[in-house]
């Protein structure tokens, strides 16, 4: 895939931005049923009682994963890919109002 594309958007958020996201999605989907990867229903006591736990992950991966961003950033795997780093959610936000032009906003659907 990255052969074709031209651009790769990285989301580098800070850790209390990802772990408050992932707390309030698992919560919601947990409490309305919602449906998630592959018709599975999100399980509270699987994320506060097991090794399976999305939080547990979340705090053992982060580091990792950020060191990989920044090597990547750093030295694109393919010389024509722009990498385009967004730190904050903001910063996401103004990206894509920019990218979807002056007919749209970021809560115009993107079409």
């Amino acid at each position: 895939i990255l052969a074709r594309a031209d651009a790769v958007v990285v989301l580098d958020y800070p850790l209390p931005v990802v772990f408050a996201r992932l707390w309030r999605r698992t919560f919601r989907r947990a409490w309305h049923g919602e449906l998630c990867c592959n018709g599975n229903r999100e399980r509270l006591v699987e994320h506060f009682f097991t090794r399976e736990s999305l939080f547990l992950w979340c705090l053992q991966t982060y580091r990792r994963r950020r060191r990989e961003y920044r090597a990547l950033a750093a030295h694109p795997p393919l010389p024509h890919l722009k990498i385009i780093t967004l730190s904050t959610p903001w910063q996401a936000e103004r990206w894509l109002a920019r990218i979807a032009g002056p007919q749209q906003g970021v809560g115009d659907g993107l079409r």
